[in-house]
């Protein structure tokens, strides 16, 4: 039996069903794999698109702003290796730039937990499917722009 991908089909929920009988166990790994992919799909989303444009735009801000503070002679006398540590120290210093980092596991975490709630408690097979499409849905067409919309108001309102 070939294996149905397409969440949107009305009959993905019989079709798992029919796939999954004889199984001792509710959650299958394909299930699993599914909402694996889900995520790296939105991590993916996210880095491909508001998060490495904000982090370049900062990039930009950090090497404009060290090429005035630590490589203008003008208004220090450090020598090149401390110009060096300085752009150095910046970067590793940046808020901006450790929240946009960790913003990705953030998003991980959050989309584990609304899909262990969404599942709590489920213990017929069925239902089971049925909530589990249900969440990739609510993944594929609502948290994406949630979290695109949320990453886009915390980081690029910034300088």
């Amino acid at each position: 039996m070939s294996y149905n991908t397409n969440i949107l089909s009305p009959t993905y929920v019989d079709d798992k069903s029919k796939e999954f009988r004889g199984q001792t166990n509710i959650g299958h790994d394909l299930l699993e794999e599914e909402r694996k992919n889900a995520s790296v799909n939105i991590v993916s989303f996210l880095q491909n698109s508001i998060l490495n444009q904000t982090k370049f735009n900062r990039f930009k801000y950090i090497y404009n702003l060290s090429a005035e503070k630590c490589f203008n002679n003008n208004n220090n006398n450090y020598t090149f290796s401390e110009s060096q540590q300085c752009e150095k120290l910046l970067f590793e210093k940046d808020p901006l730039l450790n929240n946009i980092k960790n913003f990705t596991s953030h998003v991980e975490v959050m989309l584990e937990n609304d899909y262990e709630r969404s599942l709590n408690g489920i213990t017929c097979s069925k239902k089971y499917l049925v909530a589990h499409k249900e969440y990739l849905l609510r993944t594929n067409f609502l948290y994406r722009y949630y979290f695109y919309f949320m990453a886009k108001n915390l980081f690029t309102s910034h300088k």
